[in-house]
């Protein structure tokens, strides 16, 4: 599982991510500013995270 996907299944937890895939949570931090700025969003809202959630889901049916 990706680190956004598990990101946002955590609900923005960075340690929780970090133990879940036994990273360094430093390095979680380095992927998810590298996935922001691919982005260009920054993840804080509802809105910005349900986008790719939704999109995860949909990716997930087909």
């Amino acid at each position: 599982m990706s680190f956004l996907r598990l990101y946002l299944k955590y609900d923005g937890s960075v340690q929780r991510v970090a133990q879940e895939t036994f990273v360094h949570r430093n390095t979680i931090n380095y992927q998810l500013a590298k996935i922001k700025k691919i982005l260009g969003n920054n993840l804080k809202t509802f809105e910005e995270r349900f986008k790719i959630i939704l999109a995860f889901e949909v990716r997930d049916v087909l």
